[in-house]
């Protein structure tokens, strides 16, 4: 997918093409949601609405691009002063927050989780959330029952 190109008009600077390659900010979802099904994945309720906000990123960054295409890299003010365009500014905040959305969408199938192993963690930290209610710092013998620990609390 070739990326834009940047064309020189004596000392005007324009961007050409979009980051996508795309017609339309649609397809970037279709896109991963084809590439989704290709590994025999589904979007869950999380990931769609990560989909949706993706699409209405893209749709911003392609108005800030068209805008950069139609006016420039730069802009002239009344007084002669010439500064960057802030539509440059906003499409590169808006390419980094369409980044870390789609970062946030899983293209692999999550490991599962081993119940044994959970139970235990959950098992270990019921204990340490009971010692912390009962205002101890440390328990030097860690027991699933608290009341069957006696003199094991260092308190604050």
């Amino acid at each position: 997918m070739p990326g834009p190109s940047a064309t020189s008009y004596g000392d005007c600077i324009t961007l050409c093409g979009n980051m996508f390659g795309m017609t339309e900010d649609r397809e970037l979802v279709s896109q991963i949601v084809a590439e989704m099904a290709e590994h025999g994945l589904e979007p869950d309720a999380k990931e769609r609405e990560l989909l949706a906000l993706a699409e209405g990123i893209a749709d911003r960054l392609s108005e800030l691009e068209y805008r950069i295409t139609a006016d420039g890299l730069s802009i002239t003010l009344h007084s002669g002063r010439v500064l960057m365009n802030p539509a440059v500014a906003k499409a590169r905040m808006t390419r980094t927050a369409l980044a870390s959305v789609l970062v946030k969408i899983s293209m692999t199938e999550a490991p599962a989780k081993h119940p044994v192993k959970q139970a235990a963690s959950q098992t270990r930290w019921r204990a340490h959330t009971t010692w912390r209610k009962r205002g101890c710092l440390v328990a030097r013998k860690i027991e699933t029952d608290p009341s069957k620990v006696g003199g094991f609390c260092v308190t604050t």
